[in-house]
């Protein structure tokens, strides 16, 4: 299932987002009447053992290995760029006038985000989901297109450095305190970027009944672009790939 956002933009970023579901197998391992329990694998029962006249205790172990994975997201984000109001990750300054400075809900100073940038996870297991990889291109849309050039750590910004930039994409509970930590920023190099609840993994409850969602936290879109340069109309595009898995990543 894959739900779109799309809003008005004045300088626009689109992030194409994909969902890489692990194949994995919905069972309950259990081998026949005497021969009831399994080893881990679930390819193995133990011996046979004789029935007393006081009778036997058995053991019945069930893996759940979840399966069919129902996740949803936008695949496409378009946001708002002012390269003219203050780069930052605070809330907006008094006196600026780019897109974030009527409001304390814009913590990104030059970034105006979408709505309901989530994760929704319609499985009956929990699931969890964080940014494998990034690609970064020109858009094809009106205006001159720029290629970015993500930096992890901030540039300094010259007239013929335009395409380069930072951006993350972080909840609320979870956005940058500055631009100083080189891991909350996405390059072309990120393998393992957790967008929201990183202490667990990006992990998203299991739906009770496979019909109500459990959703993330929203996303937010942060980071700084060249103040100069720029045209109305002008974009690129950032291609995070979000992929979600049953199983609890280590790292």
């Amino acid at each position: 299932m894959r739900k779109t956002k799309i809003g008005a933009l004045a300088l626009s970023v689109a992030l194409a987002s994909a969902i890489c579901v692990p194949t994995t197998a919905l069972a309950a391992n259990y081998n026949g009447s005497e021969q009831a329990t399994q080893d881990s694998t679930g390819t193995k029962a133990e011996d046979d053992k004789t029935i007393g006249l006081d009778g036997t205790e058995t053991t019945l172990t069930g893996t759940i290995k979840a399966t069919t994975l129902s996740v949803s997201m936008p695949t496409t984000v378009a946001f708002n760029v002012d390269p003219g109001a203050t780069a930052g990750v605070a809330d907006a300054a008094a006196g600026d006038t780019g897109s974030g400075a009527s409001t304390t809900s814009n913590k990104h100073g030059q970034f105006t985000s979408p709505t309901n940038y989530k994760v929704k996870n319609l499985s009956r297991v929990k699931v969890y989901a964080y940014i494998s990889g990034v690609a970064a291109t020109s858009a094809a849309t009106p205006g001159t297109t720029v290629t970015p050039d993500l930096k992890n750590t901030a540039p300094t910004y010259t007239a013929s450095n335009r395409d380069q930039m930072m951006i993350g994409i972080k909840s609320v509970a979870e956005a940058p305190a500055d631009f100083s930590t080189d891991t909350d920023w996405l390059t072309t190099s990120t393998t393992k970027y957790y967008p929201f609840n990183k202490d667990n993994k990006g992990e998203i409850e299991a739906s009770t009944d496979g019909t109500t969602p459990k959703e993330s936290d929203a996303m937010m879109i942060y980071g700084q672009v060249n103040p100069a340069g720029w045209t109305d109309g002008d974009s690129f595009q950032i291609k995070p790939t979000f992929t979600v898995t049953s199983t609890k990543p280590t790292v």
